[in-house]
């Protein structure tokens, strides 16, 4: 289990709006923020595919090499271990799906597919959209590329690489993609770098997350650098996640829900 900074958890916990979007001015982001806690307590919203994924994957003792480039260390572990840690859970995931579903027929890219649990939910939360997901793990992406196969998902291009090697050609073959979700590598300086990329191709619908803003002091200084980022129309911090919006019919707005 990752230990969070306690100081931003207790400042988030005061800080935050009700996540059902009470004193939400914004009919933008009143919508939203309404639609994401609906969805979370929603027990009909059923992502079967994604979860059934996680449900083989939390049985699968296979050993696999992972070569975490965030961290510069690599090393034998379990699939179910990586499974229980790593995965998004299923109100995150159904934040992404939420967000793969407003992105119309534009590309959806991810930076960090892990076991292709999230991929999943997004893959099928749009059926429209083509997701392309990176990850710089060989073995651990040859494992997603086994789910998407068995749920029969043909609408996700797996790239195994690390993020770096095919930041640029990504970012010149996909302009104003419909979402970028940012995950796997925990330093503020990558999360930086890759949102410069593709906040400077992003449309005016793009949406951009950013997942683990709260990992570290490190990580939190920099999501606060990118919702100030003068491109940036809005932003919503769920604690864990950051979503930034360039819609600039909105007054730049920023805030942080109970999620």
């Amino acid at each position: 289990m990752r230990i969070r900074p306690f100081t931003r958890f207790i400042e988030h916990l005061f800080l935050a709006w009700n996540g059902i979007g009470h004193g939400v001015h914004s009919p933008f982001f009143f919508e939203i923020i309404n639609t994401l806690h609906r969805n979370k307590s929603n027990s009909a919203l059923v992502y079967k595919e994604a979860e059934a994924w996680r449900s083989e994957l939390l049985h699968d003792t296979r050993r696999v090499w992972v070569d975490d480039f965030g961290t510069g260390t690599s090393s034998f572990r379990k699939i179910c271990d990586i499974a229980s840690v790593s995965a998004v859970d299923r109100k995150y995931g159904l934040l992404l799906a939420y967000f793969a579903s407003r992105a119309g027929t534009r590309e959806i890219i991810e930076f960090g597919t892990s076991l292709g649990i999230g991929t999943l939910y997004m893959a099928t939360g749009n059926r429209e959209a083509k997701i392309i997901t990176v990850e710089g793990s060989r073995a651990v992406s040859e494992v997603a590329a086994e789910g998407f196969s068995g749920a029969a998902i043909l609408n996700i291009e797996s790239i195994s690489g690390t993020f770096d090697e095919n930041l640029e050609e990504l970012c010149r073959k996909y302009t104003c993609p419909g979402l970028v979700f940012i995950d796997g590598n925990h330093k503020g300086s990558a999360l930086k770098r890759y949102f410069d990329a593709f906040a400077g191709v992003a449309g005016d619908e793009t949406v951009i997350i950013a997942d683990d803003i709260d990992y570290s002091y490190d990580m939190s200084k920099t999501w606060d650098e990118l919702k100030a980022d003068r491109r940036v129309t809005g932003s919503i911090d769920t604690g864990r996640m950051g979503i930034l919006f360039f819609t600039p019919r909105e007054v730049a707005l920023n805030y942080r829900i109970r999620y």
